[in-house]
């Protein structure tokens, strides 16, 4: 179930942002408020995920360290710093990377060993 939660948080998020930004290009009427929406939604899933990193008994300090660093700064560093484009590719490929390896392999490889 969490983990239906995050990926529906991510997608709907990055549809949101999409749909956003191609509104903001078109110059029609509310982008900003679904490219906000989506965003928000971004900041939700990123929330969770380091959450989920921070609380996890499997993973080692230095792990959780370097995961928070990453998924705490790539979504602030791209939204101040990049274009709209830009942001959506960094925040897709991000979220993205985290849902199909990292989130298996450190999560829940662990509980084979056990």
């Amino acid at each position: 179930m969490q983990q239906r939660i995050l990926h529906l948080l991510f997608y709907f998020g990055m549809a949101a942002l999409s749909i956003g930004t191609l509104f903001k290009i078109q110059h029609w009427p509310y982008g900003r408020l679904l490219q906000s929406t989506g965003l928000f939604l971004e900041f939700l899933f990123f929330f969770f995920v380091l959450l989920e990193i921070i609380l996890s008994k499997k993973a080692g300090v230095y792990q959780k360290l370097i995961f928070s660093i990453i998924y705490a700064t790539v979504p602030l560093a791209g939204y101040f710093l990049l274009p709209a484009l830009a942001l959506l590719l960094v925040v897709f490929i991000a979220g993205n990377t985290y849902l199909t390896n990292v989130r298996t392999k450190f999560m829940f490889q662990m509980e084979k060993r056990k």
